[in-house]
């Protein structure tokens, strides 16, 4: 009833080439076109936004930073300076900076005192790690002159998250604001936005001597990982919380991986040790 086999395959045949013509006129050829288009931009509208989100934020860190070095500080009450690498006898290059950066400020009158943020990185690399960068700065603002009664240690600070909580107890709450803080350029955006949800403000101020970002690479590899950290920082706290981000973790080791100061398989194995933190770390006041 339905017809020979032949005469159903040339019915086929020509709705094919029916469908197939249809196709190469305009409004086929618009149709074709808009069903292919629209889904491909949508696909590289995608893939496209989070890599330029990214680099706004990028941009946002450094612009912030370039701001922190030209434009001087109000004046405060205390400048805190937060703490990097401490070697066995002085502080290494970079705190040194960032504590000649907050003496200056207190010999021009733009500070009445000077707070010292930091902690014991958990690791030991001979004379290069493991020593209080609080204990190392204050013996060194006090060989320059600093009396002891202008000096205030601010602890636990094992990262810039808790350094800024100690700032808030022992500096803010204290009524010893405003605050100006000193801090590497590529940093000052972290702890500015970390201080804000905790319900204070910071005046940034970084050293002019940028010996961590001396060359292009190492500069861009602290802005790349400071921007990275400062959209952890914004996670909901229950979350960014539980991962150690304190000196000589994994966060630490790709930067100097970055940077090509250490080899990239030391990073990974860093991951072996990645700690848990299931509670606020606790310390004594200094």
């Amino acid at each position: 009833c339905h017809g020979d086999p032949a005469s159903r395959n040339q019915r086929r045949g020509w709705e094919f080439r029916s469908r197939r013509d249809r196709s190469a006129t305009p409004a086929g050829t618009a149709r074709y076109r808009r069903t292919v288009r629209y889904p491909t931009i949508a696909a590289v509208t995608v893939a496209t936004i989070p890599p330029g989100l990214f680099l706004l934020a990028i941009g946002r860190t450094h612009r912030f930073a370039r701001r922190s070095i030209r434009r001087p500080p109000a004046a405060a009450q205390t400048a805190v300076v937060f703490g990097t690498q401490a070697l066995a006898d002085r502080p290494g290059p970079v705190l040194q900076a960032r504590l000649d950066h907050a003496i200056a400020l207190y010999r021009r009158g733009d500070a009445r005192r000077i707070a010292i943020a930091g902690g014991v990185p958990p690791f030991h690399d001979g004379p290069s790690g493991g020593h209080d960068e609080v204990a190392v700065g204050l013996a060194y603002a006090g060989g320059q002159g600093i009396p002891a009664e202008h000096l205030i240690a601010v602890r636990p600070g094992q990262n810039t998250r808790e350094q800024v909580a100690s700032t808030k107890r022992r500096v803010w709450d204290e009524g010893l604001g405003p605050i100006t803080a000193v801090s590497s350029s590529y940093h000052l955006l972290r702890i500015a936005r970390e201080a804000r949800r905790r319900g204070f403000a910071v005046e940034p101020s970084a050293p002019p001597r940028r010996l961590d970002t001396v060359t292009w690479r190492n500069y861009l590899s602290h802005l790349v990982v400071d921007t990275v950290a400062v959209i952890w920082y914004a996670l909901p706290a229950g979350v960014s919380r539980r991962i150690d981000t304190s000196a000589g973790t994994f966060r630490h080791l790709v930067l100097l991986a970055m940077r090509g100061d250490v080899a990239w398989r030391l990073a990974w194995q860093s991951l072996r040790r990645l700690t848990i933190v299931t509670g606020e770390k606790s310390a004594p006041d200094g």
